[in-house]
């Protein structure tokens, strides 16, 4: 989950959903333990666990939507989908780009 940018970016559009947030990829996956969202906006670097480990968690419980992100040009797009991730965004990215992607997202 990226902290706080994609809720304000969200918020709006996102119409009877609750955006929330984690500080890093434990925090993320005990937040999923205690309610499932959606929807996961999920990025690559975190401080405690990345993103592909947090991923690979994350999908031995759920199957809830996860879109990685990452700044790094260098991660590759099959290793985040290799990891359960279904779909990859490399920043910086558009919002309405973002958006497309959690409305496709939420549609499957």
């Amino acid at each position: 989950m990226i902290r706080g940018s994609v809720g304000r970016f969200a918020s709006p559009f996102s119409s009877g959903y609750e955006v929330g947030d984690a500080g890093g990829g434990k925090e993320a996956l005990d937040t999923v333990a205690l309610s499932e969202p959606d929807l996961i906006v999920l990025d690559w670097q975190l401080p405690d666990m990345d993103g592909i480990q947090t991923c690979k968690a994350l999908r031995a419980h759920s199957d809830v939507p996860v879109i990685m992100v990452s700044g790094n040009r260098a991660n590759p797009k099959d290793v985040a989908l290799s990891a359960g991730a279904n779909d990859y965004l490399t920043k910086p990215f558009g919002v309405n780009e973002l958006l497309r992607r959690i409305e496709s997202a939420l549609k499957h």
